[in-house]
């Protein structure tokens, strides 16, 4: 684990909540955070001022046995003279709230760069923003998003739009997440009207099962049994 120190107003303006396990200086304008942390939050010019102020402590890094780093947190900046008494303005209990929403805070911001399969996104669908959230912003290729209380993946790199609407008539854009099924008679893949079909796969749709005979090679939204003869034939 590596650290780096920052000022509070850094971390501030970048919403990262402070919570009171964190050591900071004496005159409270500096902190110090894990280096991951502030890698997440850091924006391009950031970089830059990092490669320009290599050395001064603001955005070098330290392990936490480093010689400079003990100076640091020993010197009179950092460590009260002793017998000095500690701030008891918090509370633990707030420390633990504030670390765990800092925690969530920093897994939102690069959930979108972790390589999770479709079913552990799943499994933590309420890190991925609201696509509402996106509304004039570019997507990407594989980004997910939360929208209609359903987690969606994007299919090609767009400006988000309100008529874009993940779902019906946006299959080009857009494709619903869903828990994996073997696509087997014995274990279909509930289809949901926005779904790209796999030839030799069985697909469900009001309680009938469906065998695909062709690859639709793109998301489709008709209703199965409106592709009967098309992509797919009732399974006996």
């Amino acid at each position: 684990m590596r650290y780096v120190i920052v000022t509070v107003e850094w971390a501030a303006a970048r919403g990262i909540m402070l919570t009171p396990e964190m050591r900071k200086s004496l005159d409270g304008s500096k902190v110090v955070l894990h280096e991951e942390m502030v890698k997440a939050y850091m924006t391009p010019e950031d970089a830059e001022v990092s490669t320009l102020a290599e050395g001064d402590g603001m955005f070098k890094s330290y392990a936490f046995d480093d010689a400079e780093f003990r100076e640091i947190l020993a010197s009179a900046e950092w460590t009260p003279e002793e017998g000095s008494a500690a701030d008891p303005s918090v509370t633990s209990d707030y420390g633990v709230v504030a670390g765990v929403l800092n925690a969530e805070k920093s897994v939102k911001s690069g959930i979108q760069t972790m390589n999770l399969t479709d079913e552990e996104a799943l499994e933590v669908k309420e890190m991925y923003l609201e696509w509402e959230s996106k509304m004039g912003e570019q997507v990407n290729v594989g980004e997910k998003y939360q929208y209609g209380g359903k987690l969606w993946k994007v299919l090609q790199q767009h400006t988000v739009q309100e008529q874009w609407k993940p779902g019906e008539g946006t299959e080009s854009l857009y494709t619903e997440v869903s828990k994996g099924h073997a696509g087997t008679k014995e274990d279909p893949i509930p289809y949901n009207n926005n779904m790209e079909l796999e030839n030799g796969k069985y697909y469900s749709q009001d309680g009938v099962t469906y065998l695909c005979t062709r690859d639709t090679e793109i998301p489709v939204y008709n209703p199965l049994s409106e592709l009967v003869g098309i992509y797919v034939e009732v399974a006996e």
